[in-house]
Order: structure tokens, then C-alpha cells, then sequence
């Protein structure tokens, strides 16, 4: 006895007068005739079937479907072994997880004056001495005793701010006592930043070195029209632009790079702009391998820079310009490749792929935003907010805190809509926060607001062009 699976999803290419077929739960993709794709509807209509219920010149092709798994035994409850399966990763990441994962915005001062920030840079906050020393103690007791979780193999650190590059000797000083205990202890170290990148220099990649600093975030906002309107520094309203630009084509290729481009419609209408000025600057293509474009979706907020909602992309309208992104990528590579006699590139194949992770720093007991006072967040969004303090460094770490457990407790299915979503195996959006809120903001996963779109696009792009197209493995 079997029945059709509920993560099945259907996409007609009339163009070929083919159908896909495509299953968010084992990520199966196939090809369907018409007269295949009239068999599957017939078999959705009803609960249960058997297979002598099919003529038999269907049996391969349904023997086909049931090894992908878009027909299951009738006694399988896909939904719930999906929940299970995630609970088991959330509770062994929970108990078991191997990564101390600190965020530390040693300031939140900052000198950038964006019209849109967040944050509320109160002078004056510098991590103290104070704090430095009881952050330091904290993790120390930790990879000695244990206590939040399990089998520590890896510090992972996340500078954040504010600009902390705006207190480097403070970075220096804890990055230099954090790199001992984790020799003393036998374990990994990683660092990564996020900054501005205005004061980015040859001094600043030494500190990295020295502080195994391996990543670097950074963002833009478009070309330099758009970008010194927006991130202009605080005192004088100078722009910011092209000292980024000197400053990041320094920076060596062994640190990743990370530019978010924050898109709206003004930033997307000049696009090109900042792609010219990347390859100008030598940044990328030219070292594509260790540099990484990407677009950050932007909403209207209080202090937005725009009175109008028209700037604005709707996050369906995003996703889309986030798919024609990726096609002007590979096409200024692959002008850029064919300049200079190398090898052009290929397009992957995309496909939703399964998904049990959460944010990091929300949703694991070890995932820790700490403030300049030395008070714990479970948002970097909200770092800057006192009112949502949770605790401080210096007291004892208890998951029943209420402060806290409601974080440790929100996952995939918290919000009712999520619980008998399609797409909620290959669901993307990890945002503790917005669960919390039960925010009408909450974007779903990508895929559900452009999922035919994008896989028609891609299987189109693979007929007629398959020496571009590389599939990405797995059953599809």
C-alpha cells in the first residue's frame, strides 16, 4: 500500500512540453511526460493505492519514483520522521555541540554615520578592562569544565560592533590570551570580523595575522553614488567608497572575503557600476577564489533613508533579482576569463537541498553575542539594545533562565504557518528572531516564493546550453 509524498512539488516546462517533478525531502528530481505527470495526479487524488491499482506499463516508472522516494509506504509518516530528524540534529547540537561560538563587540561606537543603522552607538562604550578580563575567565572555565557544552573542539570568535576595528588593541589583547588557552587546551582557533572596512590597512593585516583572524565581512551599498549618500563617515559626511575599495584590494588571499551589497532598486539600477570598479580595484574577479559577492536584502525601517516603499524590493521580488545576480556574475567572470586566456566558468544547477540548521548564535547554548559591558545576547541584531540583555557574563549560565530559554526552545516548527509548509525540509531562513516575534516580516525560504521560476529557468538554460550547466550531485 502506498501513497503520493506531501513535499512533491510540480513544474510544467511547456516550452519542451515536459514537467519536473521535484521532492523537498529526499531532493529527487526527475523528468515527467504528460502522461506520467496524469498518473501522479491521479495517485495525489486519493489516500492509499496499490500497485496492481497501476496499469503495468507504469510499474517501472513508479518503481523509479518510490527509490526517490515521491511515493512512500502508506505507513511512513514523512512530516513526522522530518521532525524527528531535526529534533535528534537540534538535541545532539544542543548537548554535544563542539564549538564555542562567541560574538564580542568590544565598542559599539562607531565611526560611520549610516542613515539606516540599527544600532544607537552610546558614546563611550568600550569593553573595560573589567570586562576584557572576566569575558577571558568565562572561557577559560569553560574549556576547562565544560559546563555549557560537551567535547569543545573549536573557539570560534566573531569581532562585531560598532567598528571594532575602532578598539584594535583590544582585539590584540583578548585574541592574544584566547589563541593560549586554546593550545593550552588542545583545540582549534578561529576568528573572522565584521567591519566597515574603512580603516583597513597593512597594520590591520598584520593584526589579523597575528590574531588568526581568517575572514573579513564587509558591506557596500551599491556603487559610490549610492554607497557615500548612505555610509558617509560621522564627522564631516566624507564618503566612504573608494578608500574601502583601496583598502580591501590589500587584503591578502588567504583571508576570505565577504562583501554584502545592501540591494534595493537604486543600488540594483547601477550594479554594473560596482562590478567595474571591483575588477579596477582587483578585488574581484580577479581573486574570486577567496572573495565572495552578496546581496543583503533591506527593508524600510524607522531610520530608513527613503520616505517611499518603492526603493524597496518585496522579498519575493529579491529572491528573483538574487537569481539574476548569480547569471551577471558568471557573465563578468567569464568576460573577464576570456580576456585574460583562462578557463571561463560553469553555472551549478541549484536545487533546494535539506536543512536542519538554525542560527548559531540564537539557537545552541553555546552561541554567545556579548556587549562592551559584558552582557549576553542571543541576536547580533539586538546587541545594541539594553532592554534585551539576557545576562551577564559573570553569572551563572542556566538554560532555564527564562531570558534565555525561550531562545534555546524556538525551532523550525514554532510558528504554526512553518508546521505544514512545503518546503520546510529545504527551509533556509534560520532567523531565531523573527520566529519570536511571529513577526509579519519573516521571509520563508527562498525557494517558496521562486521555486518554479528558478528550476525552469536552470533546466532550460541546461537544454540548450549544457556545456555551462554543472549539476551539483545528489539524486537530481
Amino acid at each position: 500500500m502506498y501513497k503520493c509524498s506531501y513535499y512533491n512539488h510540480i513544474v510544467p516546462i511547456p516550452e519542451k512540453k515536459i514537467f519536473l517533478i521535484y521532492n523537498a525531502l529526499s531532493g529527487g528530481l526527475l523528468e515527467l511526460q504528460s502522461g506520467e505527470l496524469g498518473l501522479i495526479k491521479k495517485l495525489s487524488e486519493t489516500n492509499h493505492f496499490l500497485i496492481d491499482q497501476i496499469p503495468k506499463n507504469y510499474h517501472k516508472f513508479v518503481a523509479k519514483l518510490i527509490s526517490y522516494s515521491f511515493i512512500n509506504n502508506v505507513t511512513y509518516n514523512e512530516k513526522q520522521s522530518f521532525k524527528n530528524k531535526y529534533l535528534k540534529h537540534k538535541k545532539r547540537i544542543k548537548n554535544k555541540k563542539s564549538t564555542l561560538a562567541l560574538t564580542l563587540a568590544p565598542t559599539m561606537n562607531c565611526n560611520f554615520a549610516c542613515i539606516y543603522c540599527f544600532e544607537q552607538h552610546y558614546e563611550k562604550r568600550v569593553m573595560s578592562k573589567e570586562t576584557v578580563n572576566n569575558i577571558v575567565t568565562f572561557v577559560k572555565n569553560e574549556l576547562e569544565n565544560e559546563k555549557i557544552i560537551k567535547n569543545i573542539k573549536k573557539l570560534f570568535v566573531t569581532w562585531f560592533g560598532g567598528e571594532p576595528l575602532m578598539t584594535s588593541h583590544l582585539i590584540k589583547n583578548i585574541s592574544k590570551q584566547f589563541i593560549d588557552l586554546a593550545k593550552k587546551n588542545d583545540i582549534d582557533y578561529y576568528a573572522e570580523i565584521v567591519t566597515n572596512g574603512s580603516l583597513l590597512n597593512q597594520k590591520q593585516s598584520q593584526l589579523f595575522k597575528e590574531c588568526k583572524i581568517k575572514a573579513i565581512q564587509i558591506t557596500l551599498d551599491g556603487a559610490q553614488k549610492t554607497h557615500d549618500k548612505r555610509r558617509p563617515l560621522k564627522n564631516n559626511s566624507q564618503g566612504t567608497y573608494l578608500q574601502i575599495l583601496k583598502n580591501v584590494s590589500y587584503i591578502p588571499e588567504n583571508v576570505e572575503l565577504t562583501i554584502r551589497i545592501n540591494c534595493d532598486k537604486e543600488v540594483w539600477a547601477n550594479i554594473n557600476k560596482l562590478f567595474d570598479d571591483l575588477e579596477k580595484y582587483e578585488i574581484w574577479p580577479q581573486k574570486q577564489k577567496s572573495v565572495k559577492l552578496n546581496l543583503g536584502f533591506i527593508i524600510k525601517n524607522c531610520n530608513s533613508c527613503f520616505s517611499k516603499d518603492e526603493k524597496y524590493f518585496s522579498y519575493s521580488e529579491f529572491v528573483k533579482i538574487e537569481e539574476e545576480f548569480r547569471d551577471l556574475k558568471l557573465l563578468r567572470y567569464n568576460r573577464w576569463a576570456i580576456k585574460n586566456n583562462l578557463s571561463i566558468a560553469k553555472k551549478i544547477f541549484k536545487t533546494p537541498k535539506l536543512n536542519y540548521n538554525d542560527c548559531m548564535t540564537a539557537s545552541y547554548p553555546g552561541g554567545l553575542a556579548v556587549d562592551p559591558e559584558g552582557y549576553i545576547h542571543k541576536c547580533w541584531e539586538n546587541i545594541d539594545k539594553i532592554e534585551n540583555r539576557i545576562m551577564h557574563i559573570t553569572d551563572p549560565y542556566l538554560p532555564q533562565n527564562p531570558k534565555l530559554a525561550k531562545w534555546l526552545n524556538v525551532d523550525k516548527f514554532y510558528r504554526k504557518d512553518c508546521q505544514d509548509c512545503k518546503f520546510l525540509p529545504v527551509c533556509d531562513n534560520g532567523c531565531t528572531i523573527r520566529r519570536l516575534e511571529n513577526s509579519a516580516t519573516f521571509n520563508c525560504s527562498r525557494w517558496k516564493y521562486q521555486f518554479k521560476s528558478i528550476i525552469k529557468k536552470q533546466y532550460l538554460e541546461m537544454v540548450e546550453h549544457p556545456e555551462m550547466i554543472y549539476l551539483d550531485g545528489g539524486k537530481n
